[in-house]
């Protein structure tokens, strides 16, 4: 048995680094010169593919905001822009036909989290263009296609219910279309590869961190369980730089008295699921006392760069919530070698056979 596992073994790594770019085995976040106008948790970015990075809402000390921000990544500067019509905080962005879709704003009159805001770069303005059929605070929502118009959302729709739906963007009615349930998620995001969602989450009930693993064409599910002493770091979002999907992890418990420690969870989305656990230098941590949350992220390709913004720092030794108005970022670099058996710190594993492998 331990040859055959073996044999697994040895073909999984064999595959992955023939179809794989390496990895750096350390990275540090840094912070860029500009700052939000305000400190802010879970605001939402969308990055262009050229020079913008669009940053809507957040939330401020229980205010939730309306702001547009535009972020220039040559000259790491950063401006107000404009305003949507409803304030939003852990929404979603995608782009449907040239326009930049927010999901998930807050209206005052109903007390929900169902706006949908259509915003032109171009023309800079923002309006509210439909209702969603859910209060979707908790959710998720990807495309398939740059260029269909179907976006898929994973949203909590109880405090025991999770459900898949798809929103035909040609539609005025914004209804849901095929529902399906999903396992109880809660903090999570996700990524694409091919025609399969990988999703990223807490389990609501054993407070579990897991991907979950959907294929879009059979919509069959697979749970691929991450760790019982790591969770998703406070609301973290998964971002994808097309091989690999990178998110940040945190303690399980925060308010024990274990250290802290900021890693950078590396996922492959690709049998046979390989991952890496990565430190970060230089997040706005303590080993001992102070723990990163709500840091929203998107990955710019043309740097190799994961760019956070906002967030928060929980003291667990004051139970004092200090919002951020920084923005950070990590270079992801072009080398990565494991020899031996790493420490504690930097583990590289695969899963077999649904097995957790250790190297």
């Amino acid at each position: 048995m331990a040859s055959k596992n073996l044999y697994h073994l040895v073909t999984a790594l064999a595959v992955l680094g023939a179809i794989l770019p390496p990895l750096t085995t350390s990275l540090k976040a840094e912070l860029a010169k500009a700052k939000l106008p305000i400190p802010l948790k879970s605001p939402e970015p969308f990055y262009d593919g050229k020079e913008s990075i669009y940053i809507f809402g957040g939330i401020d000390n229980n205010v939730i905001t309306k702001s547009i921000l535009r972020y220039n990544i040559t000259s790491d500067t950063l401006e107000t822009i404009g305003e949507m019509p409803s304030g939003g905080y852990r929404g979603s962005v995608q782009l449907v036909d040239k326009y930049i879709y927010y999901f998930g704003g807050y209206i005052i009159e109903v007390g929900e989290y169902v706006d949908i805001v259509k915003y032109d770069p171009v023309s800079n303005e923002a309006e509210s263009v439909g209702k969603l059929p859910y209060d979707i605070l908790h959710h998720t929502s990807f495309q398939l296609s740059s260029t269909a118009n179907i976006v898929y959302f994973v949203f909590q729709l109880s405090s025991t219910v999770s459900k898949l739906g798809a929103l035909n963007m040609t539609m005025t009615t914004y209804e849901f279309e095929g529902l399906v349930d999903l396992p109880n998620f809660r903090c999570f995001s996700s990524v694409v590869s091919g025609n399969d969602v990988y999703i990223f989450g807490d389990e609501a009930t054993t407070q579990e961190s897991l991907v979950t693993k959907v294929d879009m064409i059979s919509l069959k599910i697979e749970k691929i369980y991450l760790s019982k002493d790591y969770s998703f770091r406070g609301l973290s979002s998964a971002v994808s730089d097309g091989s690999y999907a990178h998110v940040l992890l945190g303690p399980l418990d925060y308010t024990s008295d274990t250290n802290i420690d900021d890693i950078l969870l590396t996922f492959v989305p690709e049998a046979p699921y390989g991952r890496v656990h990565r430190d970060v230098e230089n997040l706005p941590s303590n080993d001992n006392e102070a723990y990163f949350r709500h840091p929203t992220s998107v990955y710019v390709q043309k740097l190799n760069r994961i760019y956070y913004f906002g967030g928060e720092v929980y003291n667990r030794e004051t139970d004092e919530h200090t919002i951020l108005d920084e923005i950070r970022f990590i270079d992801l670099g072009t080398t990565f070698s494991c020899s031996g058996k790493p420490d504690g710190k930097q583990k590289f594993s695969v899963i077999v056979n649904q097995s957790i492998i250790p190297i």
